[in-house]
């Protein structure tokens, strides 16, 4: 008997999608699975399409439940996973018919405290990019909260992933409700804590969607920065807590990583034409506090050390050279 995984799938606005999810997983070659739709209100057709698919398969429910946001979700889910295993889908994303085959056979056969893959990136013209390491390896602790923070293709995201229910029972791990934004970063960031052997598989095995709803995109559509989306601070504050008992150099891939998101909340900034002095001066602070460790990473690019040593020398002229390249190019930090 192979063992149960538990697929917790948050589902909230997106009829568009949902059948292409639900038909990716219906179709995994692994079968011993049971599916929790976890409908978060959603003023949609959503819903009643998962109480379709529920009716159809045995394996699958659909669970209804007052907007409450995707932590409250996950949650839930978690509450009521039976799985030995269980993985989080979102219902806008799909998969790769061998999904669980690959991570339940990774996290199996080397008794792992959890598996990873590669995953492909949806870019707003349909075009799929490949995000996956050359080889698949088994790591300890620290190479595995180092790539988490540092290497998109591992990232600190909880749909590649198969972790154990035991473990997340055991350290009682769940969602933090207050947070609005980030709230991946700091869960995943509290499992990977305990995680003593991390497999990877060097296969992208999950498709992420390209987001209209993203907070950048909602940003340059709308031209309005909303303040309530710096949570995403008080998130990274609770991971650098969560990582203070870790070596050096787990905590010098996190402050790189503190930097992408105060480069890109200047950004955002930018496209939405706000200048609020604090704020700025906050950003330039904080980026040249972790920028050593910024540059010292392998995993970025020129033009985003060439971004961050300007916006901790200048932000202003960071600003306008920015507009003008983004201008012509529509490049993006």
């Amino acid at each position: 008997m192979q063992d149960l995984i538990t697929v917790i799938v948050a589902v909230y606005k997106t009829e568009p999608y949902i059948r292409r999810c639900l038909d990716s997983i219906v179709s995994q070659t692994y079968k011993n699975m049971e599916v929790l739709l976890i409908d978060d209100g959603s003023p949609d057709g959503a819903p009643a399409i998962c109480d379709e698919y529920a009716e159809k398969y045995d394996y699958i429910q659909a669970v209804h439940k007052e907007n409450g946001g995707v932590s409250s979700v996950r949650n839930l889910g978690i509450d009521m996973a039976k799985g030995k295993y269980l993985c989080f889908i979102d219902s806008d994303d799909y998969i790769g018919k061998d999904y669980l085959k690959h991570l339940h056979a990774a996290i199996a056969k080397y008794n792992a405290d959890v598996s990873v893959c590669g995953h492909y990136k949806e870019k707003e013209n349909g075009e799929l990019t490949g995000m996956v390491d050359k080889k698949s390896a088994i790591l300890d602790n620290e190479e595995a909260m180092c790539r988490m923070f540092y290497n998109n293709n591992f990232g600190a995201y909880p749909w590649n992933k198969l972790f154990r229910k035991d473990i997340v029972d055991k350290y009682k791990i769940r969602y933090d409700l207050e947070l609005r934004m980030s709230q991946d970063l700091v869960w995943v960031t509290t499992y990977m804590k305990y995680c003593d052997k991390v497999a990877y598989v060097a296969e992208p095995l999950y498709y992420y969607a390209f987001n209209e709803q993203s907070v950048c995109r909602k940003i340059k559509s709308s031209g309005n920065f909303d303040r309530k989306n710096l949570i995403t601070l008080k998130a990274h504050e609770m991971t650098r807590e969560l990582i203070k008992d870790k070596s050096k150099k787990i905590k010098d891939a996190f402050r790189g990583r503190y930097v992408c998101t105060y480069m890109r909340l200047y950004v955002n900034m930018f496209y939405s034409n706000t200048f609020d002095k604090e704020l700025v001066k906050e950003v330039k602070k904080n980026i040249r506090e972790n920028l050593f460790a910024f540059l010292t990473r392998p995993a970025y690019g020129l033009f985003d050390r060439a971004s961050a040593v300007l916006i901790a020398i200048s932000p202003g002229l960071f600003r306008f050279l920015f507009g003008i390249v983004n201008k012509l190019f529509k490049v993006s930090v």
